[in-house]
């Protein structure tokens, strides 16, 4: 790369959309591994994540207009909690739905025997979270208010599989 370089920065977003409610059909792109270490009174995070990209937006389960958008996915890997989201995430990535009935079905199927690894130094994950990339995820979108900082929202994801759209 050229010593000189002048980005332009008015062609990129300075923060990451929140959006609107409703029923959102997202691609999904390459996972990301990160690592934050601990620092004053913040515990360590790890996790992986996506940038998701808006392909639809689905009103009442019927197909609706193409949708426009980027927003981000972490699946927080480092306590119980956040490794419950992600595989609510994971779950309806492969296309089962997230009840019992679903979570059993996947366990049996892509669980165990599945490679989950993540490697933080080399960037590298298991086949499990990088066969995501490409595949195409529907999510009920919802927003809150951080308690903390009134000025900023949160996005709430509710993952549904692609099938959920033909039943």
């Amino acid at each position: 790369m050229d010593h000189n370089f002048t980005p332009d920065l008015t062609n990129v977003a300075a923060t990451i959309k929140v959006f609107d409610k409703g029923i959102y059909e997202f691609s999904i792109g390459a996972a990301k591994p990160f690592k934050k270490d601990a620092s004053g009174d913040k515990a360590e995070q790890f996790g992986i994540r996506y940038p998701l990209k808006v392909e639809a937006v689905h009103e009442d389960g019927e197909p609706g207009q193409v949708g426009k958008g980027k927003t981000v996915f972490t699946c927080y890997l480092h306590n119980d909690g956040g490794q419950a989201m992600a595989k609510q995430f994971v779950m309806a990535g492969y296309g089962y739905r997230v009840n019992d009935e679903g979570e059993e079905a996947f366990n049996e199927a892509v669980g165990v025997d599945g490679d989950w690894a993540v490697n933080f130094e080399d960037g590298t994950v298991g086949t499990i979270w990088k066969e995501l990339a490409g595949k195409r995820i529907l999510a009920e979108l919802d927003s809150r208010v951080n308690k903390a900082n009134p000025d900023q929202k949160f996005q709430d994801f509710s993952w549904i599989p692609m099938s959920a759209l033909e039943t």
